[in-house]
């Protein structure tokens, strides 16, 4: 399969999944840079057409000001028009934590059209005691924002910045009641997901309570594979 990917003959049109704490962002740039896609996540969208004050930019702060969802099809419309501005002679592009439900799956779907079929569907799957490790771990200096984590990545001295030498403190999003919140939507919202794209045969399924490298060399592996 890779040769036919390097002769541009295979499309990867990845789409990664998994819930907050899976290491999605990491996992991302990792294999954009070794298939050489444009990828992007729906964040970075809004933030992007937010500071450029695009049209989509100022309908989506709109809602967001009113407290409301950005509606699906706002948030194709930048998804779309960032494939056509990046996409270029690539072959295939990853979506970071987008789509995020399946309604919104199908609304890509349809706009891709059937010559661009979305896939695979890579679900880095994660057991909830290490997610919330990982999640509730973090700390982080006010004055330089650098993060730290408790387990993985300690400050030098405990409960203080290596840089500055400030406290480090917990952001509120990181408490055990917000991140258990957190997890729940994703339950609720976007791990039906992996059942949707399963049962069109494009999901690969990654262990992702091992190391960043080990999840890295499994996925890449997967990729490999895929056909």
């Amino acid at each position: 399969m890779k040769d036919l990917f390097d002769k541009g003959v295979i499309s990867l049109n990845i789409i990664l999944i998994g819930p907050p704490g899976a290491g999605k962002g990491t996992q991302a740039s990792l294999i954009a840079n070794k298939y050489n896609l444009p990828f992007v996540s729906s964040g970075d969208l809004f933030r992007e057409h937010r500071k450029l004050g695009t049209k989509l930019g100022l309908l989506a702060e709109k809602y967001m000001n009113q407290g409301e969802l950005v509606p699906d099809h706002v948030t194709i419309d930048m998804v779309m028009n960032w494939l056509d501005q990046n996409k270029g002679g690539s072959s295939g592009f990853l979506l970071d934590g987008f789509p995020r439900t399946v309604q919104q799956a199908t609304s890509l779907e349809k706009a891709l059209g059937n010559a661009n079929p979305v896939g695979p569907a890579v679900y880095i799957n994660v057991d909830k005691d290490e997610l919330l490790r990982r999640l509730t771990g973090r700390r982080v200096c006010m004055r330089c924002q650098i993060s730290f984590h408790i387990h993985s990545n300690p400050p030098l001295i405990q409960d203080q910045c290596d840089k500055c030498s400030k406290p480090l403190a917990q952001r509120e999003d990181d408490n055990f009641d917000a991140v258990e919140a957190r997890l729940d939507a994703y339950r609720r919202n976007t791990e039906p997901l992996v059942a949707y794209y399963d049962h069109q045969n494009v999901l690969i399924e990654i262990d992702g309570n091992e190391t960043i490298r080990q999840v890295s060399k499994d996925i890449v592996e997967s990729l490999d594979c895929f056909n």
